[in-house]
């Protein structure tokens, strides 16, 4: 009888044992992803393919994960915000969706994606103490969307990146391919982002030598006109030219549908003979000559490094708002060859550096 008795309890402690060990497999964080942009885009998929890299182990710039978010439940959300820039009660109303998502699955941990998503989901729910964030990809200062007074220390419930595009490194890397330019033509859509990036590209600029780049050299746009752009591009085709393509996504052709990257790109580079700058490696894929990019590759990576500290009880208020320092080089031989330029050995090989890192 007596042997009975512990057989069964041995049984039912190793029940417990089993059943404890799933339910703390279960008990792992739930993560939601908030996108400001469609899935297909190419910073999006730079963005996950960095979080999947993270949640894989791989290590990156002497970092390697802890593992605290292996087994955590993501949810990812997508705004289609490239695809509404300019309308924002569509994107109030997106947020407002989202939100009650966040509020109804309660995840411990919030990454947003963007802009957008910064604006939309994280900023109303400053003040709630249920949810931590951890932002991406913000071109906008953050502080000029009231969610902290200071970029050391935040003071609501979110932390996180900023972007910062190496335009001075770019324009640079244009005189080791090109030689001497007399006018650089920089042309960004009129969206959020544009804006942001625009600011961005005027401060690095500031930092050439004053005899390298003359005020009058450069020529600022900022516009959805497609007309316009065209026209632009078409009417600077002499030598001594060139062009910086920053963001395109609001652009609309005569019937009111707007264009895709590719076929932006497949117009310019069947009609340009200047060489361009563009800001996303993905462009370099669809077309143009060169990138140096603020990779969303490293944004996703870093961003689920940070909220790994947040998950582990690290105070947000300690864990400084920065811009990644990483940055990747991309250049396009076909392009080169078609605008006949000559890119030189180092580049190449620095280029082949960053597609063997993954980014």
């Amino acid at each position: 009888m007596n042997s009975k008795i512990i057989y069964i309890l041995v049984a039912l402690g190793f029940l417990c044992s089993f059943f404890c060990s799933q339910y703390t497999e279960a008990a792992q964080s739930r993560i939601a992803v908030v996108h400001s942009y469609h899935a297909s885009f190419g910073w999006v998929q730079e963005v996950n393919r960095g979080i999947t890299a993270f949640l894989d182990g791989k290590e990156l710039f002497n970092r390697k994960p802890k593992g605290l978010m292996q087994r955590s439940v993501f949810d990812y959300y997508y705004m289609d915000g490239k695809n509404h820039q300019t309308d924002r009660a569509f994107l109030a109303e997106e947020g407002r969706g989202i939100i009650v998502k966040l509020k109804s699955n309660q995840p411990d941990l919030v990454i947003i994606c963007d802009d957008e998503a910064l604006e939309f989901v994280a900023k109303p729910l400053m003040n709630d103490n249920r949810f931590k964030f951890v932002f991406l990809g913000v071109n906008n200062d953050p502080r000029s969307y009231g969610i902290t007074k200071t970029l050391e220390h935040p003071d609501k419930n979110m932390t996180g990146l900023i972007s910062e595009h190496p335009f001075y490194y770019s324009i640079k890397l244009l005189q080791q391919i090109v030689g001497k330019f007399d006018r650089i033509h920089v042309l960004f859509d009129d969206s959020t982002s544009g804006k942001g990036i625009m600011k961005d590209l005027k401060r690095s600029l500031a930092r050439l030598e004053p005899d390298a780049l003359k005020k009058e050299q450069l020529h600022f746009v900022i516009s959805n006109d497609w007309n316009l752009w065209k026209k632009i591009i078409l009417s600077n085709q002499s030598p001594g030219n060139i062009f910086v393509f920053g963001t395109f996504y609001t652009l609309k052709n005569d019937k009111g549908t707007t264009l895709t990257t590719q076929e932006l790109a497949d117009w310019i580079t069947k009609r340009s003979k200047v060489p361009e700058l563009t800001i996303l490696s993905s462009h370099i894929s669809e077309g143009f000559l060169v990138s140096i990019s603020n990779p969303g590759f490293v944004h996703g990576y870093e961003a689920l490094a940070m909220g790994e500290s947040v998950l582990e009880g690290k105070k947000i208020s300690d864990i400084p708002i920065y811009a990644p320092g990483e940055k990747a080089l991309h250049v396009n031989p076909h392009r080169a060859k078609q605008l006949g330029l000559k890119i030189p050995l180092e580049i190449l090989t620095m280029a082949k550096q960053f597609e063997r890192f993954g980014y």
